[in-house]
């Protein structure tokens, strides 16, 4: 069976310009996986995956450089241009940016020499073999999609390939134009978090990044099988998450609607639970305020929603955890931080980089990046330069969503409420909704839900 794609009309207008530049370029696919039902995916819009830095070629004009030379400097950008390890970091920044529902399905190639093209089926397989083997929080293991684009024909063809499969060959597909972004429903929830991981003998002797990835495993068991709260209520997984009346159908059918979620994590039995000893070099104090946003089709169900906002959830963690150990390992290397005596304490607060919303130009889709407390506007807009290749102005930047922990609660903690296990559903909603509000206008962030996480080592 022919499976379908459904691009947004930018998608279009992105491969006209491709192919009005008639340069040899590489780049990615954003979408969505449809489900099984369906047999269609979705293409949000393409990210250009940037060019690598040619220092000698600033130098350099082209009267100095011999024909040798100019062989050897195309040979090199043949070679550069299909870099998978350049191409994997490209899929990970972008894989950062992308809110809950999203995520790169493909590749695309533009004007490709003989070489290249035969090269370009390793390079996809390979690709996605190492982004499936570096996080799988990235991105689903489905048939990824590559668009081969051409100024000579100026046509633009759609295939899909299984990267687990490479001895298949690529399919051709059907594709449809249709806006799709604006009309998805957007779901939203944020909570606070405050994470003690304790950094056992051995592993402080590993990297600083390895740590903080190790935090994030350990982290992700305190959300596992959450209840779920849809607007305050509690909906079965097989419901169609926004009902339209069949007399509104018409009108209703495609409008967005904002629809709020909140989590409720139950706590174990006291029984249930195993006293760990072992010898404690320091350990992570992690905390902030972590907001989400994630984007369901019209149809979609309500587990299909439920998975969508869990797979922000995760993914942002993801994102602030890597960005951590990265931000460990610019300031000091490694054998420092384990040499340095206020790393050698106890405990160490470490504050998560603030995420902030932007509006993309051509989709109507919110992507986000990630700040830390000495950063500001013109760090976002360079990074953004970097990834997707556009301009964002100062004021298309949301910075207000969320905010740093104050200093004072390293001193004054909050502790959050318990939401005991005996409580029927309903009486669970109730208590969120009589202490939620209320705690959400103590903490000052601007959202309409709270998720509370609990993850105490004492």
């Amino acid at each position: 069976m022919v499976r379908t794609y459904v691009a947004e009309n930018c998608v279009e207008q992105q491969i006209q310009e491709i192919i009005g530049r008639g340069k040899e370029e590489v780049g990615l696919i954003i979408g969505c996986h449809g489900n099984q039902k369906e047999q269609r995916d979705y293409v949000a819009f393409l990210a250009t995956t940037p060019s690598q830095d040619d220092e000698d070629a600033e130098s350099e004009s082209e009267e100095e450089v011999d024909e040798k030379t100019k062989l050897k400097k195309e040979e090199k950008q043949d070679v550069e241009l299909l870099d998978e390890k350049w191409i994997f970091n490209h899929c990970i920044q972008v894989s950062r940016t992308l809110p809950g529902g999203f995520e790169v399905i493909g590749v695309y190639v533009a004007n490709l020499s003989e070489s290249q093209t035969s090269a370009v089926k390793n390079v996809f397989v390979g690709l996605f073999k190492q982004v499936f083997k570096y996080s799988t929080i990235m991105l689903t293991e489905n048939e990824k999609i590559l668009i081969s684009i051409s100024s000579k024909t100026k046509k633009a063809t759609f295939q899909s390939l299984d990267p687990k499969s490479p001895q298949s060959n690529f399919q051709l597909c059907e594709l449809k134009y249709q806006h799709f972004v604006e009309n998805w429903h957007l779901l939203r929830t944020v909570f606070r978090i405050h994470f003690l991981f304790p950094v056992s003998e051995e592993l402080s002797c590993k990297s600083i990044r390895k740590q903080t990835q190790q935090c994030f495993k350990e982290w992700c068991k305190t959300v596992e099988d959450p209840v779920v709260l849809i607007n305050d209520a509690i909906r079965a997984d097989d419901e169609v998450l926004v009902e339209v009346p069949k007399d509104k159908a018409k009108q209703k059918a495609r409008e967005r609607q904002e629809i709020r979620v909140s989590l409720l994590k139950k706590l174990p039995y006291p029984d249930s639970l195993t006293a760990v000893g072992g010898q404690c070099r320091h350990r992570f104090v992690i905390k902030g305020d972590v907001s989400c946003l994630s984007y369901v089709r019209n149809k979609a169900t309500v587990h299909e929603a439920k998975q969508a906002i869990l797979g922000d959830i995760h993914r942002t963690m993801w994102a602030r955890m890597e960005l951590l150990g990265e931000e460990f390992e610019v300031s000091e290397s490694d054998q420092e931080m384990q040499h340095n005596q206020s790393f050698n304490a106890l405990e160490e607060i470490n504050e998560l980089p603030k995420r902030v919303f932007i509006q993309h130009p051509k989709c109507d889709m919110l992507l986000s990046d990630y700040v830390f407390s000495d950063e500001s506007a013109p760090d976002v807009q360079e990074r953004f330069k970097q990834v997707f290749g556009f301009e964002v102005a100062e004021e298309q930047i949301d910075f207000d969503i969320e905010s740093f922990p104050e200093i004072e609660l390293s001193k004054n903690e909050i502790i959050p409420p318990i939401v005991p296990a005996s409580l029927t559903p309903n009486e669970a909603a109730k208590l969120l909704r009589n202490i939620g509000w209320g705690l959400l206008g103590a903490v000052g962030v601007g959202m309409a839900s709270i998720f509370y996480l609990w993850g105490y080592f004492d």
